[in-house]
């Protein structure tokens, strides 16, 4: 058997070249002046490629990612010590199979408020706000993003070259990057699966940056 270690990824939010503040107004370059309230994500099915292009999928790993726990922004992943990781990937959500495959507990348990029905399925992101540009009850802005049938399958993957020599990793998402693409006054509530949450899908998919 090959020794095994751990490969940590942390996964950090940000708005610019600052970590975000919650109920904090910043400013889109669409000039939409926002505030975040919460922000949660899965991140699912880790696999790492070896230098030998050996691939290496990860069973049962699921992960729910509160922002506002930084208790669950950690992930820790078993590697084989001996083998150097050129690449890893990751799904944003959760997959068709897990999707069908009837509740689940743990991470994908439905209490903890990422799973509409059986029809839809899992939540794969959300991100709550306020804005004056939203033209809502108490000007709330909700993006609730998943879909796990075609043609509005939403997971997305996110594949990043570790530096090596080392096991602690940072995953940065620039939430900006999704931000200043978006007219809140236009879109500013997406609660099923369809084209529009497949457009902020793939902008989201975008926020995602490796920082060694």
């Amino acid at each position: 058997m090959h020794a095994q270690d751990s490969l940590r990824i942390r996964f950090q939010l940000f708005l610019g070249n600052e970590p975000i503040e919650w109920g904090k107004k910043y400013i889109t370059s669409n000039a939409d002046t926002f505030a975040i309230n919460s922000c949660k994500a899965y991140f699912s099915k880790f696999t790492f490629t070896y230098q030998n292009n050996k691939i290496v999928q990860i069973p049962n790993s699921y992960y729910l990612v509160d922002f506002s726990e930084p208790n669950t922004t950690e992930i820790s992943l078993p590697i084989s010590t001996n083998k150097a990781v050129k690449a890893v990937s990751f799904t944003i959500g959760i997959d068709s199979a897990t999707n069908t495959a009837g509740l689940l507990s743990g991470a994908l348990s439905p209490m903890l408020g990422m799973y509409w029905s059986w029809q839809s399925g899992y939540i794969n992101w959300k991100i709550e706000g306020t804005s004056p540009s939203a033209k809502t009850r108490k000007n709330a802005f909700q993006f609730h993003i998943g879909g796990y049938l075609p043609p509005n399958l939403a997971v997305i993957t996110v594949t990043f070259e570790p530096q090596k020599g080392i096991n602690n990793h940072v995953v940065r998402v620039q939430l900006d990057e999704l931000f200043n693409q978006i007219s809140l006054k236009e879109t500013n509530t997406i609660m099923i699966p369809g084209k529009p949450a497949m457009v902020l899908a793939n902008l989201f998919q975008n926020c995602f940056h490796y920082k060694p």
